[in-house]
């Protein structure tokens, strides 16, 4: 099917937190804070602090690696009905562009180099 970029706006792509950034970074952080101090207690209690600021640490990388930037595009397609179609912008598609739109297990939009009538 063909159709024709209506607008382009960027959005941001969030993956799903797994809680491994969280676990990873709390056992990491329980480790290290628990050879603070001299004694046994000042030990559990930097380990208690070293995995709650490890935990934290370790979700917000997680997620920050998780989350990209992609494109909305608002095409309308040649029999009319208009969709929006998520996608990176690889193909450097602009408002105007007339798009062949790929339908498969994802829906994705390339230019369309094709002359129209053909």
């Amino acid at each position: 099917m063909k159709g024709k970029i209506l607008a382009i706006r960027e959005v941001k792509i969030s993956g799903e937190s797994s809680g491994v950034g969280m676990t990873a970074g709390a056992g990491s952080g329980a480790v290290a804070g628990s050879y603070l101090g001299g004694s046994s207690r000042a030990n559990i209690i930097g380990a208690i602090g070293g995995a709650v600021v490890g935990g934290v640490a370790g979700s917000i990388a997680e997620q920050s690696l998780s989350e990209s930037g992609a494109f909305e595009y608002i095409v309308q397609q040649d029999n009319g009905q208009i969709i929006a179609i998520v996608q990176t912008n690889s193909e450097n598609l602009k408002v105007g562009n007339p798009v062949l739109i790929l339908r498969s297990d994802r829906v994705r939009v390339i230019p369309d180099s094709i002359p129209t009538g053909q």
